[in-house]
């Protein structure tokens, strides 16, 4: 089985349908909420692609995690947070990378994964 290279991790409790639009080749980690959820059944059933709802908790929380799940990672692209300060050190944790911002979030790109 193939490493996967590319992570879309949503912070956003109202992205619901909108996962839908995500990359097709993504693992897919969203935040549980009442709208997120059943969207996130929703897609895993019609689709099959690698989604994972997790409790809410900040991003340098939920990173080791989704790292232990995926090692190898090259892109993270995250919905619901800023390229603040915070998120960049927590990422800063896994390697060297640069942030481009996105609507609604950024994408976060490794140099070494």
């Amino acid at each position: 089985m193939s490493a996967v290279r590319r992570i879309c991790i949503v912070m956003d409790r109202s992205f619901g349908t909108r996962m839908e639009a995500l990359p097709k080749d993504a693992a897919v980690w969203i935040v549980a909420s009442g709208e997120n959820s059943p969207a996130a059944k929703k897609l895993w059933e019609a689709t099959g692609q690698s989604v994972t709802t997790f409790r809410e908790q900040s991003l340098a929380d939920i990173v080791p995690t989704v790292d232990m799940h995926h090692p190898g990672w090259r892109e993270l692209e995250v919905h619901g947070e800023s390229p603040s300060t915070p998120a960049m050190d927590a990422l800063k944790e896994f390697g060297p990378g640069d942030a481009a911002p996105i609507a609604g979030g950024f994408i976060f790109v490794r140099r070494n994964p």
